[in-house]
């Protein structure tokens, strides 16, 4: 199965084995796909609240099922959510965040790249994000309604 992708420059392999994205999966996905930021579940609540998704809950489940199957991510920094837009052969995702205007842009890493950056760390590594902070310098890039984060300095390592 796969979903077109509003933003994406191609379709997305969504799940294997015959499984399904449920009705209310779909529309979340493809809500997360089709902005530039990451999103508030509450955010999302808001934009989907006109094709039947009314509860907080049932956001929540959709987003719980979308980061199990690999289609979602948390940023745990903003306390929002961003699809994933994987590239063939890539294992691990790196976020760049525009504190200005609070694009964000997915970086694929492969597994090499992984082990390169954490082979100091003397661990089996089984899950990476990186959600690094910058200007986009964009000429439409100004202040967004989104909450970036000011505070940090550099890239925040996370492991979930």
């Amino acid at each position: 199965m796969e979903l077109e992708t509003p933003r994406a420059s191609r379709p997305l392999a969504v799940l294997g084995g015959g499984k399904t994205l449920t009705r209310n999966e779909r529309i979340i996905y493809r809500e997360l796909c089709a902005n530039a930021r990451p999103m508030k579940a509450y955010a999302l609540l808001e934009r989907v609240h006109q094709q039947g998704l009314r509860a907080p809950m049932t956001v929540y489940r959709a987003l719980n099922a979308l980061i199990r199957h690999g289609l979602a991510k948390k940023v745990a920094s903003m306390n929002a959510f961003v699809a994933l837009r994987h590239e063939a052969g890539k294992t691990a995702e790196a976020f760049i965040t525009c504190r200005t205007c609070g694009r964000t842009m997915e970086i694929g890493l492969s597994q090499r790249q992984v082990d390169e950056i954490f082979s100091a760390a003397g661990m089996q590594i089984s899950d990476v994000f990186i959600e690094a902070y910058g200007e986009c310098g964009a000429p439409d890039c100004k202040k967004s309604s989104a909450d970036v984060p000011q505070e940090s300095g550099g890239a925040v390592l996370r492991r979930e």
